[in-house]
């Protein structure tokens, strides 16, 4: 009796512990997806906030994102593009001052990293100091899910740039402006950007150890990256069974199971562009309001796929 009793007591319990475990892979990865994406969200949120100039979707602009240097950073998505500023247009999806064409599926600016106070002979300046932040999909995906192709969210930075008008406004009496320039330069602050020049190939100066600057030579400048960091990296398996996640493709590439959200919700569909990361940018430059959307998603040894969609309007400006 008890041998049957076991042989039946047995598969049951079995059956209800791996409903279980799936469970609980299910409530971990659904937890861990939304707090990734709140943190990746909110450190470019962070950023933003001391934005000086977001680049856009230009030919002028454009120029300014190829001189990145990405070759120590992992590849971008094929097709991405930065989003068109909407000065005149709003977020209000569905009106017609909104215009899916202007969405993106990458973020590229320049914020305020510090303010340094320096000597300058008897005298005490203080110059701004800039990075450029890149935001963007790549395929580079060690944690690929089964049901569709899935990315990674990368955050770039650049170097240090001091601010060109300041610098050149600190007089040249007494060496002060010479004397500024060798106390950035010691501090590894070795070019400035002149934020009014339009023109890449006009816009970089550097700086040498003896207080000088010049432009020779900084024509097709490329612009050092200072690290990069994948923002939507998970640690799974914490309370039980495993996953894989990522940012999600768009909707069409799925096949089975279905994508479990509308992507993309804002922009215009075309290959995998724009995938889970959609960026508009809408208002005046004293107030752009920049909004984000990330949609990651997980799957594993919980049934079915889960996601997290968040989304965010940051206000930013954009004046130098």
């Amino acid at each position: 009796m008890a041998t049957v009793v076991i042989g039946i007591v047995t598969p049951i319990v079995v059956m209800l512990l791996a409903q279980s475990m799936k469970g609980f892979t299910a409530y971990e990865a659904t937890m861990q997806l939304r707090k990734t994406n709140q943190v990746s969200l909110n450190r470019i949120y962070l950023r933003l906030g001391s934005c000086k100039r977001i680049f856009q979707n230009s030919s002028t602009d454009n120029v300014f994102l190829s001189r990145a240097d990405l070759s120590g950073a992992p590849a971008e998505l094929t097709g991405s593009v930065l989003p068109t500023i909407q000065a005149t247009g709003s977020l209000a999806v569905g009106t017609t001052d909104f215009t899916p064409a202007d969405v993106g599926n990458c973020l590229f600016f320049a914020n305020n990293d510090s303010m340094p106070t320096l000597l300058s002979g008897t005298s005490t300046v203080k110059v701004d100091v800039y990075r450029f932040n890149f935001y963007y999909l790549t395929t580079a995906n060690p944690k690929p899910i089964q049901a569709a192709e899935t990315y990674k969210l990368v955050e770039w930075q650049s170097i240090q740039f001091a601010d060109y008008d300041q610098v050149m406004a600190v007089p040249t009496l007494n060496n002060r402006q010479k004397n500024m320039i060798k106390a950035l330069y010691a501090m590894g602050i070795q070019y400035s950007f002149d934020s009014n020049q339009m023109d890449a190939t006009q816009a970089f100066w550097q700086f040498d150890a003896s207080g000088g600057i010049s432009s020779s030579g900084m024509g097709s400048f490329t612009i050092p990256m200072s690290r990069y960091k994948l923002l939507t990296n998970i640690i799974t398996g914490i309370i039980i069974g495993g996953y894989n996640y990522g940012v999600s493709s768009n909707s069409s590439l799925w096949t089975k199971p279905a994508c479990p959200k509308t992507i993309p919700l804002y922009g215009v569909a075309s290959g995998k562009f724009p995938g889970g990361f959609e960026v508009a940018i809408a208002g005046s430059s004293s107030g752009r309001s920049v909004l984000m959307r990330s949609v990651l998603v997980a799957q594993g040894t919980m049934q079915g796929v889960v996601a997290d969609d968040m989304q965010n309007v940051t206000m930013a400006r954009d004046v130098w």
